[in-house]
């Protein structure tokens, strides 16, 4: 690496520093809008789902209006919530989670079971902005990738959506992590891109399912590798990929397949919805 590209990368590193920062205090600045009370109609769906899985230790929320994979993640931040209230006398039992008479980080009633997974959502949406820097940076060059983590960071769509346990920004993370790695499957075709493409791009589908459509940046990544490269068309490293897409689903929804009925009921009710 010459002097020159050293520095430029130094300055790269710098201003994404600058950049994650300013997009972090964005989304963090009035993340307890309209607490105590929910002011996004999916946010208590998700919330109480959490909430029911950790009291009762069933993960079937029984609706997949929306898929589940973000559900499981609040209620995972939300165990973590819990131990922590419990170290500071706040809960002694997981049927004390939105209790709304108790004391926690010095304010009275305040609803930590919203909080703690917004504060998941403003982490994720902080991480979409390196991942746009990434994509950016891998497809141009530096300077493409600072100037769409700088835009995007001040999104005001994207601040606004970070601020809420909504799947918006989780999806929008997880479709740019799998197009990073399909790019790497056309650029360098090796088995674990593929693998991680179709990873994300499941864990993506179990965000939110019309957001599955970002399987095909991978698709399209394989075909342009197999007209420039003459692999085979169902090579192995793209049936890999395409099973590690099923894995990554069945990961973040598995009563798709355990509670077949109510899944299939739900995905029903979505396509009618998106299509009228």
């Amino acid at each position: 690496m010459s002097s020159s590209e050293d520095i430029s990368e130094r300055l790269a590193v710098v201003g994404m520093l600058v950049i994650l920062t300013l997009a972090a205090l964005l989304r963090l600045w009035g993340i307890d809008f309209g607490l105590p009370y929910a002011n996004h109609p999916d946010e208590s769906r998700f919330v109480m789902t959490a909430v029911k899985i950790i009291q009762t230790g069933d993960f079937n929320p029984g609706w997949f209006l929306q898929p589940t994979l973000y559900a499981y993640l609040s209620a995972g931040v939300l165990m973590i919530y819990f131990l922590l209230g419990v170290s500071q006398g706040v809960f002694t039992s997981v049927q004390d989670l939105f209790r709304p008479d108790y004391h926690f980080w010095g304010k009275i009633a305040y609803p930590g079971e919203f909080l703690v997974p917004r504060l998941l959502t403003a982490l994720l949406g902080v991480l979409s902005i390196w991942a746009v820097y990434e994509l950016g940076r891998r497809v141009f060059n530096r300077r493409v990738g600072l100037l769409a983590a700088l835009l995007t960071a001040l999104s005001y769509h994207h601040v606004s959506s970070s601020h809420f346990v909504t799947t918006d920004v989780p999806a929008t993370f997880f479709v740019l992590v799998t197009v990073i790695y399909s790019w790497l499957v056309w650029k360098e075709g090796r088995t674990r891109w593929y693998i991680l493409a179709g990873l994300f791009a499941g864990l993506t589908a179990s965000t939110r399912y019309n957001a599955g459509l970002v399987v095909f940046p991978l698709f399209v990544a394989h075909f342009f590798r197999w007209f420039d490269h003459k692999v085979y068309a169902l090579s192995a490293p793209f049936v890999a990929g395409v099973l590690a897409c099923v894995a990554g689903f069945l990961a973040g929804t598995p009563y798709a397949l355990f509670d077949l009925p109510n899944f299939l009921d739900g995905l029903a009710y979505e396509v009618g919805h998106h299509l009228n």
